[in-house]
């Protein structure tokens, strides 16, 4: 599948499974095909700029490079953003929303912090630039995988509370937008290690039939390399000065037994869901930087590629 054909993709998996590396490779192999993408944090996150050496603009659009940016959402900005657009009043906003009576009111609105974050995305999405949509793609990196699901709940969840008026209205087309096979599609994300493969099919399974068709694809992150080797080869290589044979005797078999585990993933997922599964290389250096995630990214580009012209 080529998630470009999509508006928005929401990647969501495990806590510590990297969906932030993920949603930063997909979108910068998205720009280096030439599509403006914008990468949304959510709940305030603010991990994507320090990875291009910036600091976040928060609630502001940043440029990353070109064609990519990034923006992150805090419940509190997105009810104040949506507020004072229908209010088109910021002062009558603070003087409702920020006195001691109703502050905590809206705290205790079931759904309400997560389906206004989503409803930033769906204002994002529409919005437009000379005539076209001003974003080709938004990647929304998505709370670990038991907030996720609340987040992707959550306009449905407001429907049932609301049920009529202006706020119905608002969440119904977030929810439209985000059950809209045509627009969004979700991309998971695990590692190539028994827990996370086992709750990733888990996610799958708690998932509602409609939303799982909108499964695009799964990153298996942190793959190591998979080309043929053998515990001759890795002897015949090894520097004795450098790497004593006994060592690389010991790493062969630990690659050996990596690679087995990402073979056994693959085929569990598969057991599960017919979809795209992208393995993700493994870095030594865990600290990202443009050059990392560059790398990444060219394992992505099959799956963001665009159309040229004829």
């Amino acid at each position: 599948m080529n998630l470009l054909q999509r508006r928005v993709l929401i990647v969501t998996g495990k806590g510590g499974v990297g969906k932030t590396t993920m949603s930063a490779s997909i979108g910068m192999a998205a720009a280096q095909q030439g599509a403006r993408c914008l990468i949304v944090e959510t709940a305030g996150a603010q991990r994507i700029a320090p990875i291009f050496g910036m600091r976040s603009k928060g609630y502001s659009v940043l440029e990353l490079q070109p064609n990519l940016f990034t923006l992150s959402i805090t419940p509190r900005e997105a009810i104040e953003d949506y507020v004072v657009q229908q209010l088109h009043f910021r002062r009558l906003y603070k003087l409702i929303f920020e006195n001691r009576v109703m502050g905590p009111f809206i705290n205790a609105v079931p759904g309400l912090h997560d389906a206004v974050q989503l409803g930033k995305v769906w204002d994002l999405e529409r919005q437009t630039q000379n005539g076209r949509p001003e974003w080709d793609l938004i990647i929304v990196d998505a709370p670990a995988t038991g907030h996720g699901l609340t987040l992707l709940d959550s306009p449905s969840a407001m429907c049932e509370l609301t049920r009529s008026g202006p706020m119905y209205r608002a969440v119904k087309m977030v929810e439209d937008l985000v059950t809209d096979p045509e627009k969004t599609s979700l991309v998971l994300v695990t590692l190539p290690e028994p827990i996370p493969v086992s709750e990733t099919v888990e996610l799958i399974q708690k998932l509602p039939d409609g939303m799982r068709q909108q499964i695009a694809m799964i990153g298996l992150n942190e793959c190591w390399d998979t080309r043929n080797a053998n515990a001759e080869t890795v002897q015949s290589h090894a520097d004795p000065k450098n790497l004593p044979r006994q060592q690389a005797i010991r790493l062969w078999k630990e690659w050996k037994e990596r690679t087995v585990l990402q073979e056994q993933a693959q085929v569990q997922l598969r057991d599960h869901i017919s979809v795209p599964i992208a393995p993700i290389p493994f870095l030594l250096d865990r600290e990202l930087d443009p050059q990392k995630l560059h790398r990444l990214s060219l394992s992505l580009t099959p799956f963001v590629e665009r159309e040229r012209p004829s």
